[in-house]
């Protein structure tokens, strides 16, 4: 499958997501980060990223797109503001959801071409 990305954005994009899952991670036992890229039966593709830290509450996940926010002492509160339009400049979605532990973020960006 092919979509159009440029990897220099998407690899932005993965290291905005690492650092925060790693930042939420601090004092986790066993802490892990999951990615999953899967196809679907639509014609996208879609990149599961998730971790099993403290999570977000409702207010915070409504939130996390807005430039400028953050829950961090430091730090921008672009990284995630950034991603969300990168990832909409390729036609796709980015959406937030709490886990039973931790946060899913979930990507899906349109296949251009099937191979």
């Amino acid at each position: 499958m092919y979509a159009f990305l440029s990897e220099d954005q998407l690899k932005q994009i993965l290291i905005n997501l690492i650092q925060n899952s790693k930042d939420a991670l601090t004092d986790v036992h066993n802490a892990s980060i999951e990615i999953q890229l899967l196809k679907t039966n639509t014609k996208q593709i879609k990149l599961v990223f998730k971790d099993n830290g403290k999570g977000m509450s409702k207010e915070v996940q409504q939130k996390v797109f807005d430039p400028f926010f953050t829950t961090k002492d430091s730090g921008s509160g672009l990284g995630l503001y950034l991603s969300k339009k990168l990832i909409e400049d390729w036609d796709g979605t980015i959406s937030v959801a709490n886990n039973t532990e931790g946060t899913t973020f979930i990507i899906m960006i349109p296949v251009v071409k099937h191979i």
